[in-house]
């Protein structure tokens, strides 16, 4: 657990919420030996900044984002996951609302 939210599709530390709740899921299996593959989705619910005129108010929100990971064995005792994950209600500077994340983790024990 950590002081600020890390949710998927949006930054690190993009978010600086007084409470937040998220929730996460993921359905995956194993087509190949040591390979996987999974969908995830998250649902995240915190109070973040807005500006309304020239206040800045904080508001409940709801952010959402689906996603892929491959995950399989690497060289020795290690693991290798790609991943992808789109969030649908984060804002961005030019008012678009959507985010993207490429993770690549390299994990485990040489």
């Amino acid at each position: 657990s950590s002081a600020l939210p890390v949710i998927p599709g949006a930054t690190l530390e993009e978010f600086e919420p007084h409470h937040y709740l998220i929730a996460e899921g993921e359905y995956r299996w194993e087509p190949i030996v040591f390979t996987y593959v999974g969908f995830c989705a998250s649902l995240a619910e915190l109070d973040r900044r807005r500006l309304l005129g020239n206040e800045v108010i904080r508001k409940d929100d709801f952010l959402s984002s689906l996603g892929t990971r491959v995950t399989t064995g690497f060289f020795f005792n290690t693991r290798l996951q790609l991943g992808y994950a789109h969030n649908f209600e984060v804002i961005r500077k030019n008012g678009r609302r959507g985010g993207n994340e490429i993770v690549l983790s390299v994990s485990g024990a040489l």
